[in-house]
């Protein structure tokens, strides 16, 4: 059985998601397209095909912010980053790009040395 929803019962549908998590969708962004966090529906592309960065980058940033060293001299102390607070919705990936996250996942996530 086939179910289909609306154009405009979507955009609401992600409206409301936007609410109570932080959503990802393709979006553009000068000359390339990402999956971004958007606040709100009309942000987002969903006619873009391939985005020039992949989903992965969500979860592999080449950059992050792990703690902030605050004070000088001798009395320093160490902040560190607290974590996610909201759950994460990802929309608009590409089946290739959810198999590329679920083979990283595997990765990580088994053994020793698992990635928190």
């Amino acid at each position: 059985m086939e179910k289909v929803i609306t154009d405009e019962k979507f955009k609401l549908l992600v409206e409301k998601l936007c609410e109570e998590f932080d959503v990802y969708a393709p979006c553009v962004s000068g000359n390339y397209s990402e999956f971004t966090q958007i606040k709100h529906f009309n942000e987002c592309d969903f006619n873009i095909l391939n985005t020039t960065r992949p989903l992965k980058h969500l979860f592999l940033p080449q950059t992050e912010k792990l703690f902030t060293v605050m004070g000088e001299g001798d009395n320093l102390k160490l902040e560190t980053c607290p974590p996610l607070k909201k759950k994460r919705i990802i929309l608009g990936a590409k089946s290739c790009e959810v198999k590329g996250v679920e083979l990283l996942s595997n990765i990580y996530s088994i053994g020793a040395c698992k990635d928190e």
